[in-house]
């Protein structure tokens, strides 16, 4: 859970009248996510408010909240900032920003048709289609000095996983790099797509969240980071991946915009990277000493199992898509 702002009635209040929202009935804390604060306030419609707790989100909250807007605007489904009585889209509350936004129906759902990844496949290559053109960029905070920097911080903690896995990580990190000579396709991404990010009803997608960590990166990082939180078997040991799911996302991106050769050839150094990342943010986390009772931590196994599964196999994406 992510709950670290406890609001009352009256808070409530105050921020309503701030952004003119009138017969205000209810609200209701959100106990997920791990960045900020969120409500549900209800009124004739629903809104979402968010308490901005993340310092590194609010380094670049106004323009992720621009992005957002620009999207929406752009008929992708994700939440778009409102505008308080000042003509603003942050605000200020008991000294913390603050944003409202239309509120998205739909739900997460545990489990996924395999019509559900093409479904996914179009829709983030739709972002990445939309944002060709976007002006506003967004620097990745998670590039090589932060995986070096990291790796050597705990690396008596990533060895504990496997003896020498900061060396693996280390090699996989300097293949990442040379990747830079093959020109691929960049833009701004999501970045954060995991399955817990997108809502679903009558079956398709309805809303995409949290864009909160989007940057300018290679565009086949979206997909990479797809295959690694959504396209596993589940509850299977040793860690499997599920090639049909793998397939349909692909064919679903596919479809909207080509994947090049190149964006293929590299696709699991990105997985591996992506395996990393993940890893050692949840590592990070897990050392903070955070409050469970109020900071959701997730275990970096996880990510560690499918790090050594892309170690150990080197999937053929491009005769995925052959065979479509």
């Amino acid at each position: 859970m992510a709950y670290l702002t406890k609001l009352k009635n009256n808070d409530i209040q105050k921020i309503c009248f701030n952004y003119n929202i009138k017969y205000y009935n209810k609200f209701i804390p959100i106990y997920e996510g791990i960045q900020n604060s969120n409500y549900i306030i209800y009124s004739k419609k629903k809104y979402l408010l968010t308490i901005y707790e993340d310092k590194d989100v609010l380094k670049n909250l106004n323009k992720y909240l621009k992005l957002m807007s620009y999207l929406g605007n752009n008929n992708i489904p994700c939440p778009i900032p409102l505008k308080n009585i000042n003509n603003k889209i942050i605000s200020n509350y008991i000294n913390k920003k603050y944003s409202i936004f239309n509120f998205l129906n739909g739900r997460h759902l545990k489990k996924h048709s395999l019509y559900q990844y093409i479904d996914l496949g179009e829709h983030i290559a739709k972002i990445h289609f939309v944002t060709k053109k976007y002006s506003i960029r967004i620097n990745n905070n998670f590039n090589i000095k932060f995986y070096l920097s990291i790796i050597n911080k705990y690396e008596k903690i990533i060895n504990k996983y496997e003896n020498n896995l900061s060396e693996k990580f280390i090699y996989t990190v300097q293949e990442y790099r040379k990747i830079k000579k093959y020109n691929l396709p960049e833009g701004l991404i999501h970045a954060d797509l995991f399955p817990d990010n997108v809502l679903f009803e009558k079956r398709r997608i309805s809303g995409l969240l949290d864009f909160y960590y989007a940057c300018n990166n290679y565009l086949i990082c979206d997909l990479a980071i797809v295959i690694i939180s959504w396209c596993f078997q589940k509850n299977t040991y040793p860690t499997k991946l599920n090639t049909s799911k793998l397939k349909n996302t692909l064919i679903g991106y596919n479809n909207i915009r080509k994947i090049t050769k190149c964006e293929l050839d590299v696709l699991n150094i990105i997985n591996k990277i992506y395996c990393i990342r993940f890893f050692l943010t949840r590592l990070i986390d897990m050392n903070k000493n955070l409050n469970s009772k109020y900071i959701q931590t997730k275990d970096p196994l996880e990510y560690f199992n499918k790090f050594i599964y892309f170690n150990k196999n080197n999937i053929n994406y491009k005769e995925l898509l052959k065979n479509e």
